[in-house]
């Protein structure tokens, strides 16, 4: 493959702890810009890794209902439903690598803004009191995730080390698919903008969008993974799918790239 070219990937609905363990493989092996497109199996709670796992009674009640993984990302719980999901990943050495954490999340806020049409509340930046809680990641907003009535249309959180940088992306499109749940805060979904909205369109948009005015590769490849890849990532799918919450300190990630557990 050149290195001109985006490396592109589509996976179907996969259970949540294998949609972490595959980013989580990206990350530590990705040698070009890639983009991952992922869905849920089923309505599911995600957490930054680098909350203090201090759990407010709010997710301790939904967890009964909802499995619960942990992101290599940061950021607080999200529940994952009607979304389309997909990451970004670069290594070192291309140019958005030198991006800031602020830089990456408005190039690329900014570039779906364009793209679907949308033109955003200007976010607050927010001083987040109760620092340790695990927040939800839906009912607060900072500069990097724009709303509209008040309400989020785009999640995004970052991990990098010194070899790469991946960026976790959620995109809210069916109202339909959102739980009646209590106490969860609801984004806005895109589909209240355009009904007529596919998931598959919207991909393809966002692919050769990305790839002329973010990555700025001149060509795009397929990637699909071997059966020695899949085993591979099998062996870490059990360090973010959680059984409980006072499981959380049992991921890490190291600098090395490697897991604490």
């Amino acid at each position: 493959m050149s290195s001109l070219e985006l490396q592109v990937i589509f996976h179907p609905d996969l259970s949540p702890g294998y949609n972490m363990a595959v980013d989580w493989w990206l990350f530590n092996r990705v040698s070009r810009p890639t983009i991952r497109f992922y869905g849920w199996s089923r309505p599911a709670l995600s957490i930054g890794y680098s909350q203090q796992y201090r759990v407010p009674d709010k997710l301790n009640q939904l967890i009964d209902k909802f499995p619960v993984v942990i992101r290599p990302t940061g950021g607080g719980w999200l529940l994952h439903a009607g979304d389309l999901t997909f990451s970004l990943i670069v290594p070192v050495g291309h140019r958005l690598f030198d991006q800031t954490i602020r830089g990456f999340y408005r190039l690329i806020r900014e570039r779906l803004e364009k793209l679907l049409g949308i033109d955003s509340q200007q976010p607050v930046e927010q001083d987040f009191t109760g620092a340790g809680l695990v927040s939800d990641c839906l009912g607060t907003c900072g500069v990097h995730e724009p709303s509209i009535n008040g309400k989020k249309w785009l999640v995004s959180a970052q991990l990098r080390n010194s070899r790469a940088v991946i960026q976790q992306i959620s995109l809210f499109l069916d109202s339909r698919a959102w739980p009646q749940t209590t106490g969860i805060s609801k984004p806005f979904f895109l589909d209240q903008l355009d009904s007529r909205l596919l998931k598959a369109n919207l991909r393809a948009a966002i692919i050769r969008d990305f790839q002329n005015n973010i990555f700025g590769q001149t060509s795009t490849h397929i990637r699909q993974f071997t059966a020695v890849e899949w085993k591979q990532i099998a062996r870490s799918v059990s360090c973010f799918r959680l059984d409980c919450l006072q499981d959380l300190p049992k991921f890490s990630p190291r600098s090395d790239g490697r897991l604490e557990i």
